[in-house]
């Protein structure tokens, strides 16, 4: 079975001179590894220092070159004087460079160390062999950077570890050794807390300043970078032009560390590429597809992507077939559902908890299309349907049945999102005579056993050690950056579904319906394909493979590019998935 996270151990480090040189201002922190090799200088994020380049410093080294790892002031080891004179993270690298009589180098930069690098290479060009910009920050001073800024970033008062913005859910949530150490850097890199931040260069950066960059550039991401996203990277490729282009598997700003393996194939191939003043092209490789199986928590090598780039393109909502909608007559609440009929195999789908029976606007036309019957529900407390009496709640998967009777349906296939497919898993325990197949798509199910409780407890979204608390938005939580930031009028519509699915507030106090335990999971035969996006905050890959060892009928599938809501992110590849699956395990199969 997949294992939720394999760890790669910290290497052993090359041999290096470390210590302070005084650059004017201030004294900065440096370590250099030496040699006659051609020069990698690595420029951290604001949130760690010199020392998270654990990885990526042996690795350089035993290929043959000279690597070099600084902090910027204030940060690590590094004075943060004088006041009132920051001066800029580009000059500070060309002072402490002169000092350490480098000519020219490579430049790796993470997140705002990325902005330092740009910098850097825009004020002294000649000194800039390549850029490698990893979940880069640059702050561009333009509306349509500024603008996909302000859809993805976490509201200042977000009041959540670092390590929650920082590092993508698989990593966190199978990895807690590793999380435990990357928070221990950042922790050791502000001993004296954050101070003023210092401006990464002389001039503000805009397109036409970036348009001049000559320099190779190598853009790189991971797929649930929620300040760098892949829709970002490919608005940054646009006003580039000589640019790469990568998006690495399961990480997030902190592709480095959570992803070393990848992260160190493409930068070794990237500089190899360009060594001694050299240009090739990187090797031809086929673009990945829209949804991958990751049996292992190692990235493969990414595709690299060096023609043109679209931001986003979207997937206008589609005519909806007609349906008969109404209240059915259950007691003690009357359901509110909507249903295409037919003589087809049914599709009942079961809505996320930020939505309710109107979310399914890509899903409606194209299954009754392909001859389905297509039904979707709200439940209790959710859209058009009534919280009903508190000391009667019933059960979402009890509500359900009395719907499927009413309906006259026998047997059907069931597709639930996020809270759906907790109410998805508790029907399939409670009636499995009644379905066809199982899909849940970005649900952490909810099981009542202690493993599962630790993990999500590794998820650490939970305040930080304030005592205030957090405030992550609903859109921030369930769509994907990726999607917030290349599709504005996508979001604003699923955010207005969002608004109608609640109209007495956010009902969240009805049972499920069955027992969730890894008992009752084993029990299950019915086929189940748990399905999720590559950014999903909650129900990450990694908890995919963490459930795939408790199914015995089990099928696993990541959707590129998507959150929780996968099923209006990424309608087109979410239905194909389920069409697939559904198709394999009617019966007529």
């Amino acid at each position: 079975m997949p294992d939720a996270w394999t760890n790669i151990a910290i290497p052993a480090q090359a041999a290096a001179k470390e210590g302070l040189v005084n650059i004017g201002p201030a004294r900065l922190w440096f370590w250099d590894t030496g040699g006659k090799g051609e020069v990698v200088v690595l420029n951290h994020s604001d949130a760690q220092s010199s020392e998270c380049w654990k990885y990526q410093q042996p690795v350089l080294a035993k290929a043959g070159y000279r690597v070099i790892g600084w902090s910027r002031r204030g940060t690590f080891r590094s004075e943060r004087r004088p006041q009132g004179n920051p001066g800029t993270g580009s000059a500070d690298l060309a002072r402490l460079l002169d000092l350490l009589k480098v000519d020219a180098c490579h430049l790796v930069g993470s997140a705002e160390g990325a902005a330092v690098a740009v910098h850097f290479a825009l004020e002294h060009p000649a000194r800039a062999r390549s850029l490698l910009l990893s979940g880069g920050r640059l702050g561009v001073a333009e509306d349509d950077y500024r603008d996909m800024d302000s859809r993805t970033r976490l509201p200042a008062n977000h009041n959540t570890a670092p390590s929650f913005a920082e590092i993508g859910a698989s990593y966190r949530g199978g990895n807690p050794t590793g999380t435990k150490s990357w928070a221990e850097g950042a922790a050791a890199a502000h001993p004296a807390g954050t101070g003023p931040a210092q401006p990464a260069g002389a001039q503000p950066l805009n397109w036409a300043r970036v348009s001049g960059l000559k320099t190779p550039v190598m853009l790189l991401t991971g797929d649930c970078d929620h300040y760098s996203s892949a829709s970002q990277n490919r608005l940054i490729a646009q006003h580039l032009p000589n640019r790469e282009l990568a998006v690495i598997q399961e990480c997030s700003t902190a592709a480095y560390w959570e992803q070393p393996d990848a992260f160190n194939a493409v930068l070794l191939d990237f500089l190899r590429r360009h060594r001694g003043g050299t240009s090739l092209p990187p090797a031809s490789n086929p673009a990945p597809g829209p949804t991958y199986v990751p049996l292992t928590s190692r990235s493969p090598t990414p595709a690299i992507v060096t023609g043109p780039v679209k931001v986003w393109e979207p997937i206008p909502v589609p005519a909806q077939v007609p349906a008969k909608e109404g209240y059915a007559d259950t007691s003690p609440v009357k359901i509110w559902h909507w249903d295409t009929g037919g003589d087809g195999e049914a599709i009942v789908f079961c809505h996320p908890w930020s939505q309710s029976s109107e979310c399914w606007k890509y899903q409606q036309p194209f299954f009754a299309k392909r001859g389905y019957r297509v039904i979707g529900w709200s439940a209790r407390g959710f859209y058009k349907t009534e919280k009903g009496p508190a000391e009667n709640p019933g059960s979402s998967a009890e509500d359900l049945h009395k719907l499927m009777d009413y309906l006259k349906v026998d047997k059907f296939h069931i597709v639930g999102c996020a809270a759906g497919g907790c109410t998805t898993i508790a029907y399939a325990i409670a009636h499995p005579e009644r379905l066809h197949s199982v899909l849940v798509s970005g649900s952490i199910l909810l099981p009542t056993e202690p493993e599962y409780d630790k993990f999500m407890a590794n998820l650490g979204r939970g305040p930080a050690n304030t005592g205030a608390p957090t405030n992550v938005p609903v859109e921030f939580a369930e769509v994907g950056a990726s999607y917030r930031a290349g599709d504005p009028e996508g979001l604003a519509a699923w955010q207005a579904l969002e608004h109608i699915a609640h109209p007495g507030g956010w009902f969240t106090s009805q049972p499920w319906g069955a027992e969730r335990n890894w008992r009752t999971f084993a029990a299950m035969t019915l086929p189940i394909m748990l399905q999720t996006g590559d950014t999903d905050m909650g129900p990450s890959p990694a908890l995919m493979r963490f459930y795939t060892s408790r199914f015995p009928n089990w099928e696993m599938r990541v959707l590129r590019e998507a959150g929780h809501a996968s099923y209006w992110e990424q309608p087109e590849a979410f239905n194909a998935s389920v069409l697939d699956f559904v198709s394999r395990h009617g019966a007529k199969a």
